[in-house]
């Protein structure tokens, strides 16, 4: 048992309430360990001491400190214990178990669903029962969509939890049924929500879900790695456990299941955008080529949620119904610059608000309207087709996400 314990990288605590006891969530935003520990106050507090600094000692007066009261060693061993169980602990059991779980990712040819079980069913028939009925409902609240006319170029999709955002995955996904030409291809720009090597993260690998396997498009993938200046391999193993492209997955294979996709996570802020804006632009331009190649019949789609508001997310106020409407407007003029394809007021607008709202989709929207403003003189235009939030904790917490289509005029 190590005397100065320390918490590994990738460590999330979200404040929850239950039958009224305010408790904390311990996650592995890494998505090594899969279980979530639930624990009171004081024990978290003990975790922030764990920084590999403290001894044990060092722990137990600090815990004086702040409680006035003991605590005694036996305790003290056990949350140790329980933290090395669940590997939230730097040390070597933790990096001989990361290592293990690396090669067996590097050494599959598949992308083995992660959330099947957890995040949506995992028996084919169900799942298949579930994404019906969010077709279903969007059908019998909007009717039949309209013909889409002109080529499709891309949708933007919420990655929230289908649960929540099952009615604006399929508002935009049905869309498919209605173009003239639907794309063979479509690449995934979904999102890291860790920092990326690079930025962005490709991966050849096929996706699996319960509903089968969904193939790459290899040669794009090969074509885009070989003109990046920077190695977007390097990230790789990020895609694991990312949510973003999985779920889109799921409703390719649901519309449109002859498609092959090009998975690739985005992850920058726009701190990063100013700094290294020509390195991110090459990969727009990139982008573009394989757009506009004659044959490929490809278009984009962003996996991306807007914004994040609440003490879930640092804020020290629990949302109220003006929050709500105050994000929405600017959720809204955000959006406007994507529906004229500009990226540069797109971001300039984030940087102008210093990203307050927490704009996770932003790596993904930036390059998607990027890549079609590089579009030569085509006539690129987004139309909004689905806008909601999803309240996420019992403090009020939301996350706001909204479902677009993007069509050129020849």
């Amino acid at each position: 048992m190590s005397e100065q314990p320390r918490l590994r990288y990738g460590i999330e605590a979200i404040p929850i309430s239950h039958k009224g006891q305010q408790l904390v969530a311990i996650r592995d935003m890494l998505g090594l360990s899969e279980e979530t520990l639930v624990i009171s106050p004081d024990v978290y507090f003990i975790m922030t001491l764990m920084d590999g600094s403290n001894t044990t000692l060092d722990i137990q007066e600090a815990y004086m400190r702040r409680f006035g009261s003991l605590l005694f060693s036996d305790k003290l061993n056990e949350i140790i214990r329980l933290l090395d169980t669940h590997y939230f602990l730097d040390n070597k059991r933790f990096a001989s178990f990361r290592d293990s779980v690396m090669e067996e990712f590097k050494n599959s040819s598949v992308r083995k669903a992660f959330l099947a079980g957890k995040g949506y069913p995992d028996d084919p028939a169900t799942l298949r029962e579930q994404l019906k009925s969010f077709y279903d409902y969007v059908e019998k609240e909007q009717g039949e969509p309209e013909h889409v006319a002109g080529r499709m170029l891309g949708l933007v999709a919420p990655h929230i939890d289908l649960r929540q955002g099952g009615p604006t995955y399929a508002a935009v996904y049905r869309l498919l049924g209605k173009v003239e030409e639907k794309p063979g291809v479509v690449i995934i720009l979904g999102i890291g929500h860790e920092p990326i090597d690079n930025y962005f993260a490709i991966t050849a690998k096929d996706f699996e879900t319960p509903l089968g396997v969904l193939k790459t498009e290899k040669n794009i993938v090969r074509k885009i790695i070989e003109k990046m200046p920077r190695d977007m391999t390097a990230g790789e193993f990020v895609h694991r456990k990312e949510h973003s492209i999985e779920f889109q997955v799921l409703f390719l294979q649901y519309s449109c299941p002859d498609v092959k996709i090009v998975p690739i996570l985005c992850s920058f802020g726009t701190e990063e955008w100013k700094r290294d804006r020509e390195y991110i632009d090459t990969f727009a331009e990139i982008l573009r080529e394989v757009l506009e190649d004659p044959g490929g019949r490809v278009a984009i789609v962003a996996g991306v949620d807007l914004a994040h508001i609440g003490p879930r997310y640092g804020d020290n106020f629990s949302p109220a119904q003006s929050t709500v409407m105050t994000t929405a407007k600017a959720d809204k003029e955000l959006l406007d610059t994507l529906s004229r394809v500009d990226s540069e007021g797109f971001i300039r607008n984030l940087i102008r608000e210093n990203d307050s709202r927490r704009v996770c989709g932003l790596p993904a929207l930036y390059v998607m309207s990027r890549t079609f403003e590089m579009m030569g003189e085509t006539k690129i235009c987004g139309k909004l087709i689905s806008y909601d939030k999803a309240v996420v904790d019992n403090y009020n917490s939301f996350v706001t996400f909204a479902g677009m289509i993007f069509t050129s005029e020849s």
